[in-house]
């Protein structure tokens, strides 16, 4: 195959001289480096709705926490009246218990109704405590959704700052064409390995860089 393409160039270069075929070289050169750019920057374009759906996802997630939260307050409000209308009715037998200390059998009905009803504060009480602490683990849990939204945001906007970089870098060799094919490798290579590790290490994908596609155009055809 490497003997075709070198007897290939060597024909090439007996009909068009040394200068023609060169000139070729270079372009054909330029055209695969230019396809290389175009794959990195559909690359960025598929990590980018990824992460629209992973940001999208958590704030369904947040709001979901939130009304779960608002629900857990209305329902321990709604258990603590309840619990002050049982001690009231505790205090009011306790009074009826010191007044009809002489009927035996008041005492004996009231001693049980007064049983029962500081059992069923005592539940009450067990199921308040157990919806102060879920509601406790519920703010723990929007706290942190928050901060690691905020944590996600800043290391997009970080990330696309650094990709943004790497274009404007490319589009302004499109004004030096012997500085372009010396050095469009570097750019194309660190965009291409940036894609990669932002896949591999944040799980997440970049937002849309504004006039990433004009860039590109720019590049590509002036």
């Amino acid at each position: 195959m490497a003997e075709t393409e070198l007897q290939l160039l060597k024909n090439e270069l007996q009909e068009k001289g040394p200068q023609s075929v060169g000139a070729e070289f270079m372009n054909k050169q330029q055209e695969n480096q230019i396809l290389k750019l175009k794959e990195a920057v559909v690359k960025l374009r598929d990590i980018n709705a990824t992460d629209r759906m992973k940001m999208s996802e958590m704030a369904r997630e947040l709001e979901q926490v939130e009304h779960d939260l608002s629900d857990v307050r209305r329902i321990n409000s709604k258990l603590n009246q309840q619990v002050d209308q049982y001690e009231l009715q505790i205090g009011e037998l306790h009074e009826q218990i010191d007044a009809a200390l002489g009927a035996e059998e008041m005492v004996e009905k009231l001693t049980e109704k007064n049983l029962s009803l500081e059992e069923k504060v005592r539940e009450l009480q067990e199921v308040v405590d157990d919806l102060e602490k879920l509601q406790d683990l519920n703010d723990e849990l929007q706290d942190t959704a928050r901060e690691t939204e905020q944590d996600l945001r800043e290391e997009v906007e970080a990330a696309n700052a650094k990709v943004e970089k790497y274009i404007k870098r490319l589009y302004s060799y499109s004004d030096q064409p012997k500085k372009k094919r010396d050095h469009i490798h570097l750019p194309m290579i660190e965009v291409n390995c940036y894609c990669t590790h932002v896949t591999r290490q944040l799980g997440f994908a970049l937002r849309p860089i504004r006039g990433i596609y004009i860039y590109i155009y720019i590049y590509i055809y002036i």
